[in-house]
């Protein structure tokens, strides 16, 4: 049996593309992305750690291993065979009067199939990208968390100041023991959150060796030098956003397949004869694919709605028409809530990515006029006399504040990304933050 390419899987071009079967692949076949310096060579791949230097590796990797993805590829192979069945029937259509219509439904539930599959690998695309990012934010806070700690040498640490400060009790009225006291409780709680940074890591990282598809005894690890990325990325404005998810999500596609297959439904039954008749439902599962569910919660999400049509129809003629039309109508009304919920989805995402946008800016700016103000702010001393500055307190104050600022922004950039993610992901890639290599001729 000839294997069709899957040549494309960027936007809704794919689903009038070709089908790939799903691939058997071995671990022991999975790449090292990039591999440590100095490193030895092990003897079992499979066992090996894939050091993850490379998001658009990962995200490749994802699209051939993910078994979400393989799954889908499956089921597109199958209403694909299905359809080739139905083609193939010629005497049945001497006495099947709606064979023609049954035909058309094929087409159509495989298109459906496609536009799945599309949802499928976006959304298998944008969690190993949220996972990977998420990794990269807690290396960095952990990073943060230890340089404020530091070593006992270095004048801006607070291991520095907690040894200074003791020392300086003795000889400096101005330093009090509940200045130590202080130091102790913001060295605490820097270690805290380099511990909480440490297990929000490896959390991410068990989470991104499930959404690449490894299995469990293939871990993945971070480049310790990798760093979040800065992108240059051009986001259109909200209505150019909204236009393009209706036109390139899989769901909308889903949603315009449903009412042509209830209108082809409408047909089949008007040229049938008898009390009972199979429906396209007898040869369909349509509860395969789950209907979002809805929450009124901390985060407000309408939800939606799915089609309805029983496996048969019973009745004379007139009444299994008219019970046809109005599954028709309710297809229409969930396609007009598909609609709503894509637009609503996507005005939403960009709203976050503008407020992400804005807080990542003020707070670069805030941590570049903090540097100025460290600059000319002298190191405490405790060989000063009880009258030099600066003074303890005011030394606390301002490395919490240059800490905190850091944190802040560290989350502000990790945020900002995220959207950018989302609107990737809310567009089937109408939007391209550049998390991928650019596709020739992809205009998006």
């Amino acid at each position: 049996m000839k294997i069709l390419p899957w040549i494309r899987r960027r936007g809704f071009s794919l689903v009038l593309g070709g089908i790939a079967l799903p691939c058997v692949v071995s671990l022991t076949d999975l790449p090292v992305l990039a591999q440590e310096p100095g490193s030895a060579p092990v003897a079992a791949p499979a066992a090996s750690p894939l050091i993850a230097a490379d998001l658009a590796q990962l995200r490749a990797l994802a699209l051939e291993h993910q078994p979400a993805i393989k799954a889908q590829q499956a089921s597109v192979l199958a209403t694909m065979r299905s359809k080739e069945a139905i083609e193939r029937l010629i005497l049945p259509g001497l006495v099947r009067r709606d064979l023609q219509y049954r035909r058309e439904q094929a087409g159509q539930g495989l298109l459906a199939s496609q536009a799945h599959l599309n949802k499928v690998e976006w959304e298998t695309r944008y969690n190993v990208t949220r996972n990977y990012l998420s990794a990269l934010f807690a290396q960095e806070q952990y990073k943060i968390a230890s340089k404020v700690l530091g070593p006992k040498d270095q004048v801006t640490s607070l291991y520095y100041l907690e040894e200074v400060a003791t020392k300086a009790r003795e000889g400096r009225r101005d330093v009090k023991s509940w200045d130590v006291g202080e130091i102790k409780v913001l060295i605490q709680t820097a270690q805290a959150r380099r511990e909480e940074a440490s297990a929000g890591k490896q959390r991410a990282l068990a989470a991104l060796r499930e959404a690449v598809g490894l299995e469990p005894c293939i871990p993945i690890q971070l480049n310790e030098e990798a760093t979040l990325p800065d992108l240059a990325v051009s986001v259109p404005c909200k209505e150019e956003v909204v236009r393009l998810a209706l036109q390139r999500r899989g769901e909308m596609i889903q949603a315009t397949v449903a009412v042509a297959l209830t209108c082809l439904e409408v047909k089949a039954q008007s040229v049938l004869t008898g009390f009972k008749a199979d429906t396209f439902a007898s040869a369909a599962d349509l509860h395969a694919i789950p209907v979002p569910q809805g929450s009124n919660g901390a985060e407000y999400r309408p939800a939606a709605v799915a089609i309805e049509m029983p496996t048969q129809l019973i009745g004379n003629k007139d009444a299994r028409v008219q019970r046809a039309r109005a599954f028709h109508a309710r297809a229409e009304a969930v396609a007009d809530k598909t609609r709503q919920l894509i637009a609503l989805e996507a005005e939403d995402a960009y709203l976050k990515w503008q407020e992400a946008a804005r807080q990542e800016a003020f707070y670069r700016q805030a941590l570049k006029e903090d540097e100025i103000l460290n600059a000319n702010f002298p190191n405490f001393d405790p060989a000063d006399p009880m009258s030099g500055r600066p003074r303890l307190d005011e030394v606390l104050k301002v490395r919490n504040r240059t800490t905190e600022l850091k944190l802040r922004l560290n989350q502000a950039r990790y945020d900002l990304l995220l959207a950018l993610a989302t609107l990737e992901r809310v567009t089937a890639g109408g939007v391209n933050p550049g998390f991928d290599p650019a596709i020739p001729g992809d205009a998006h």
